[in-house]
């Protein structure tokens, strides 16, 4: 898995330029609900039945008030995950 993508349209919230995205991983499988995340990293090898969790810098010009209004129309930008699965590329591809 490489780091997460966002794409914004115009009207939508648009990634802070001097931010950047990243992912982390569970520790060990099943890990996760005591918060034993790992790596901060823009690639990683994640196993099956592993959890991740990925973030993105999104401008904060933006009111919380906005953001949760266009998060319910599903109006805040694309997330775009790039994966490689058995040599194949792919792309997981979320609107939010």
């Amino acid at each position: 898995m490489r780091k997460p993508e966002w794409e914004a349209g115009t009207y939508q919230v648009h990634f802070r330029p001097n931010l950047n995205s990243a992912i982390q991983w569970e520790e060990r499988v099943g890990s996760w609900p005591n918060t034993n995340w790992v790596g901060d990293s823009v690639k990683a090898s994640i196993k099956r039945g592993q959890a991740f969790r990925v973030w993105v810098g999104l401008d904060w010009d933006i009111s919380d008030v906005d953001l949760r209004r266009r998060h319910v129309a599903l109006n805040v930008g694309t997330l775009v995950l790039p994966v490689t699965i058995n040599g194949h590329e792919l792309r997981r591809v979320m609107r939010v």
